[in-house]
């Protein structure tokens, strides 16, 4: 028990060492980046994140498309792997009902860069619509309830709306 602070030091000097050369592997303090100085950061890891968009607004939808391009360039940077899904319902499939040429430009940029789009087959019956109404739906991205989806992907560990 004599030696108890002294293991209790050395095993908080091993955690910030630990931590300092976490964090350093990933970025090195002072980097810049287009001008921009890089904030040191661990690894993310695997990360699964799905965005719900229930409104019928195209600005949301292209706002919270450019905020998952960015998180991937940063997951990029840091180490690890973004899969992104958007899933539409309520008012929000209306959104890919002949969307101007700006939005289909930025959902075109959206599914090259792998994002993945789910579409509520409640919604779409509600609205009148089909796949074939659609922006490049494939009736394989339907799902039988998009609020449900986003509860049933909660259960098994995707991040919803961060």
């Amino acid at each position: 028990m004599k030696n108890a602070p002294l293991f209790l030091f050395a095993a908080i000097a091993a955690a910030i060492v630990m931590s300092v050369v976490g964090v350093l592997a990933y970025a090195e303090i002072g980097a810049t980046q287009h001008g921009v100085e890089i904030i040191p950061h661990d690894a993310y890891g695997d990360i699964r994140m799905v965005v719900p968009i229930d409104q019928d607004d195209p600005a949301a939808l292209a706002f919270r498309l450019n905020n998952i391009a960015n998180s991937d360039k940063a997951i990029a940077s840091y180490g690890g792997k973004l899969t992104a899904r958007v899933d539409l319902y309520g008012p929000g499939v209306k959104l890919f009902d002949n969307p101007s040429p700006e939005l289909a430009a930025v959902i075109d940029q959206a599914r090259s860069a792998g994002v993945q789009f789910r579409f509520c087959h409640n919604s779409l019956n509600h609205f009148n619509l089909s796949t074939k109404d659609l922006y490049f739906v494939k009736p394989s991205e339907v799902v039988p309830s998009g609020f449900l989806e986003v509860a049933y992907l909660q259960t098994r560990g995707w991040v919803i709306n961060p």
